[in-house]
């Protein structure tokens, strides 16, 4: 076991973790940002919704219908920022200065040293 923990303890093997998985990283955070970037989108459009409905109301004009628009509109509003809150805030790209160390440990835990 000994001979595949220092294949797996070699250098390039380690960069090479390290850039797979700042890859993978990078690749989740991008596909956060985009889902972030489409509720903030469907949100922005639905807030237009809403002024134009309230807009048309103080210029006199009024439909039954047009209360039972603003409901759903409200629920899609809060809906979407409920969405939007449990996304979180866009974290900026930070490298896990101990990455390297954390791989090595794992090693040890699978070889058994």
């Amino acid at each position: 076991m000994g001979g595949s923990r220092d294949k797996l303890l070699h250098p390039d093997v380690i960069a090479a973790f390290v850039e797979e998985y700042q890859r993978e990283y990078n690749a989740a955070r991008q596909a956060g940002i985009a889902a972030r970037r489409g509720r903030e989108a469907k949100l922005a459009k639905v807030r237009q919704a809403i002024t134009r409905i309230v807009d048309a109301m103080a210029d006199g004009l009024y439909h039954p219908s047009m209360k039972e628009e603003m409901s759903a509109l409200e629920e899609r509003r809060t809906a979407t920022e409920a969405e939007l809150a449990n996304l979180g805030d866009e974290e900026p790209l930070r490298r896990h200065p101990g990455l390297s160390a954390v791989y090595r440990r794992n090693v040890a835990n699978l070889t058994g040293r």
